[in-house]
């Protein structure tokens, strides 16, 4: 074991030293600066350890304040009064706002320290005082680095400005501010952040043509949030396919399975949704030849017909393109 201290200080600042090598039982480990350098290292776990004075540790300011540098959290092992410490809490925070949970009462109340928090991790704000999750200031901020810190502040779920930076930073966040789901400005904010925040809009901008292009264009799952009226409407199932949505088509109207157009759009992106094609469709050479190029495995869903189509089979096994044509003609010659 080593146990000069100078060895083991430059061992731990430059990395060489592993901590499972250190000898805790030795006095030359009991100094501050040993301490400051250990924190450091290892800013959470040295509180941990049974081979020193934890609690005597955990009371020197120089110590955890190093370790709350490395790891916010730590302050979870730092004496009562150094909790209350504005310093060592603020060093914390701004390392891991969730630290926040972690500092006294006093300074949970206090409003630089709640708002360092905040802009670390929206999140923190549950663990505020009453009263600052009343202040737009602190909210504001919360809901900047984190939308879903809304939440936590149901006083301003009819504040549209902060709804807005909500929605903006997590468009999840239109779920805690239903009192202006009808609002299409921050809606569509919403949507353009997270497609499936359509869920949370109100029927009316649910039924809106702009709102459900711009959930589509985020996520194609936001099709099924969309009013009957445009689940109904081919450009929008277009839209929605087109954006790598093929695994839709298990839940669309039966009259759009069976829509060369929206099944080719399909079966281009992901040759395994023809699956969900009509028996039509499954049969018609151009849109198996699309599904199998794009993934040999979807000859599984083809016809019988096409399962044994020499073009099919040539296309599944790879064949170069400048190649098809001829096949596909010879095919065709066959009677295919």
């Amino acid at each position: 074991m080593i146990k000069k201290a100078q060895n083991v200080l430059k061992g731990i600042k430059d990395g060489t030293l592993k901590i499972q090598n250190i000898d805790f039982s030795s006095p030359e480990i009991d100094n501050v600066e040993m301490m400051k350098a250990l924190a450091a290292y290892a800013p959470e776990s040295i509180f941990l350890y049974q081979h020193f004075d934890c609690d005597k540790w955990a009371d020197i300011k120089e110590v955890v304040m190093e370790a709350v540098k490395k790891s916010g959290r730590a302050l979870a092992y730092a004496s009562d009064k150094l909790r209350d410490d504005k310093d060592v809490v603020m060093a914390a925070v701004k390392n891991d706002g969730r630290a926040l949970s972690y500092a006294s009462k006093r300074l949970r109340h206090n409003k630089n320290v709640v708002m360092a928090a905040v802009k670390n991790d929206g999140r923190a704000i549950i663990v505020a005082s009453y009263g600052l999750l009343h202040d737009e200031d602190i909210v504001m901020a919360a809901v900047k680095n984190d939308g879903s810190a809304l939440r936590y502040a149901p006083a301003f779920n009819k504040n549209k400005a902060i709804v807005m930076a909500a929605v903006k930073s997590c468009g999840d966040a239109l779920r805690y501010a239903p009192a202006l789901n009808d609002d299409k400005a921050i809606v569509m904010a919403a949507v353009k952040n997270y497609g499936d925040a359509l869920e949370y809009a109100s029927d009316r901008l649910r039924n809106d043509r702009d709102i459900v292009l711009a959930a589509i264009e985020n996520s194609s799952a936001a099709y099924k949030y969309a009013s009957m009226r445009l689940r109904l409407d081919k450009s929008i199932v277009l839209k929605a396919v087109n954006n790598g949505g093929g695994f839709l088509l298990g839940n669309v109207p039966a009259l759009f399975q069976d829509d060369k157009d929206i099944i080719l759009t399909a079966v281009k992106s992901d040759g395994n949704a023809l699956i969900f094609a009509s028996d039509r469709l499954k049969d018609d050479i151009d849109v198996v030849a699309a599904a199998v190029r794009n993934n040999p495995e979807a000859i599984d869903y083809a016809s019988q017909r096409l399962k044994e189509d020499p073009y099919i089979r040539f296309i599944k096994s790879g064949l170069k393109e400048s190649d098809l044509e001829y096949i596909r003609e010879t095919s065709h010659l066959l009677g295919h």
